[in-house]
């Protein structure tokens, strides 16, 4: 009769542990979702600036402009660290800085090919 009574109380023990588990299993989950899948506030949308402006703004550093327009081609401020001084760019946005590096690669190869092609013109 003991071991039957001593049974019972170790399976309401069980019980009792196992819903408190559960219990707390759930509380985190809330707390998770409520965290990551719901927010409060909804996520604040990602602003780019119009890099392709036909009234580009002048950089402070190096005077040229701060643009990819192609009608600027030349005259643009092609490194990305001016952009982030000036306060146009963040340096977390990374598809901007792709951007303007990809241009500034860009700019650099025409540059190169305009003074080959200058050079030859003057040699022949």
């Amino acid at each position: 009769m003991s071991d039957r009574r001593f049974l019972s109380h170790i399976n309401r023990d069980y019980t009792v542990r196992d819903v408190n588990q559960a219990d707390t299993l759930t509380r985190v989950l809330e707390r998770l979702f409520k965290a990551f899948v719901s927010p409060v506030r909804p996520p604040t949308p990602i602003v780019r600036p119009d890099l392709d402006n036909t009234e580009p703004i002048t950089c402070s550093i190096c005077g040229l402009f701060f643009t990819l327009s192609v009608q600027f081609a030349g005259e643009r401020c092609i490194d990305p660290g001016h952009w982030q001084a000036a306060g146009i760019i963040t340096v977390k946005d990374y598809y901007i800085m792709a951007k303007i590096k990809a241009e500034t690669a860009n700019e650099q190869l025409s540059r190169r090919n305009k003074n080959a092609v200058d050079s030859i013109a003057f040699t022949s």
